[in-house]
Order: C-alpha cells, then structure tokens, then sequence
C-alpha cells in the first residue's frame, strides 16, 4: 500500500484518507488485469503466432480487441474508429492503453485465446477459415 501523501489543506487530506481504501482496491484491480495482459501478450509473442484474431467486444467507442501487428512487434490490441469525416479503424497496444479500456477487456481475453486456438487448428488443418469467421482487417 502507497504511503498517504501530507498535505497543508485539511479538507485534501481528510478527502485523501476517505479514498484511500477505494483507490488501492482499484489500484489491485487494475494490476491484476495489466498483469494478465502483459503475461499473455508475453506468452503469444513467444509462440511465434503471427496471425491476426479479433473478438467483437460490447465497449463503447472499441469495435474489437485482438492479436495483431502493432508498429513493430505482434501485440494485443484493441481497435477503435476514429471520429471526423474520414474515419478510419486504428488499433492501439491493449498494454498501453487507459486503465478504463484494459479492465473492460480483460473478461474478452478468454474468448481471444480461444479464438487464437480455433483459427490455429484450422490452419494445421489446411481448411480455410470462412468469410463468416473472419473477424480481421478488410484487406480489398
């Protein structure tokens, strides 16, 4: 548990006390869920998977999450549209990316893994996954 900072005002300190239970139980949270995250990106990235899955997530403002090429190294992701005239689906590091959005995907991490899984055994199948299963970019 973080030392509790000291403060000259009085009406910070007893407003920092009061939330000090509440903010560590976050905090706890939100590590667990950035550990997760990290562990699996880890453990992906060690098993030389370079294949693009993604999930549907139901996250306001993120149309997916998934296993993809992010700048220079295969990485979880979450994609988002942008807003404006032209908009366009990024992605960004899931690692990397607000508390909010890392907690809110950590129960589709399962289903990821799962998908991972299902898309390797087909591919060691030699079957072609349909149009339906695919769930990546449009490459047109």
């Amino acid at each position: 548990m973080p030392t509790q900072p000291s403060f000259h005002d009085k009406s910070l300190s007893t407003i920092v006390k009061e939330s000090a239970i509440e903010l560590d139980q976050f905090q706890k949270k939100l590590d667990e869920a950035s550990s997760d995250t990290l562990e699996l990106e880890k453990w992906l990235q060690s098993t030389g998977f370079c294949i693009d899955v993604y999930v549907d997530v139901n996250i306001p403002g993120y149309d997916s999450i998934g296993w993809d090429k992010c700048g220079n190294a295969w990485r979880l992701v979450a994609r988002y549209w942008t807003e404006g005239f032209n908009s366009d689906l990024n992605s960004r590091s899931l690692v990397d990316s607000s508390a909010r959005l890392r907690l809110a995907c950590k129960p589709f991490l399962p289903l990821l893994v799962k998908k991972l899984t299902d898309t390797l055994v087909e591919i060691q199948n030699g079957s072609e996954p349909s149009d339906d299963d695919f769930v990546g970019p449009d490459f047109a």
